[in-house]
């Protein structure tokens, strides 16, 4: 079995950009700027335009309004300090680095 993520998103071109230029990830298939599937070894994250979503969906909420809340990604990393300085020298908004007894996390938004 495999888990695989779907992010719906408001700009699928700035989280591409993001996952891939920042976390490594590669295009499965082809890109669009409604639905593209992205690889980085097991870790599989597709990403969708929020737009194409039913007015009735769920996860469909108004332009401006925060969405994701509740949810949190945790990607493992070999070398958690590379990632981390790679993810702080793309400009994206990273928090600080968060040492715990048994992990290491970094939160990226994008």
């Amino acid at each position: 079995m495999q888990l695989s993520l779907e992010l719906f998103v408001e700009s699928p071109k700035k989280s591409l950009e993001f996952y891939r230029r920042v976390l490594g990830f590669e295009v499965e298939g082809s890109a669009s700027t409604e639905y593209t599937m992205l690889k980085n070894g097991d870790a599989v994250v597709a990403i969708n335009a929020r737009s194409v979503l039913s007015t009735d969906h769920p996860l469909r909420i108004a332009s401006g309004q925060r969405a994701g809340l509740g949810a949190e990604i945790v990607l493992k990393v070999a070398e958690v300090e590379n990632a981390y300085r790679a993810a702080k020298e793309s400009g994206w908004p990273v928090s600080d680095l968060l040492c715990r007894s048994r992990s290491t996390d970094i939160s990226a938004h994008a």
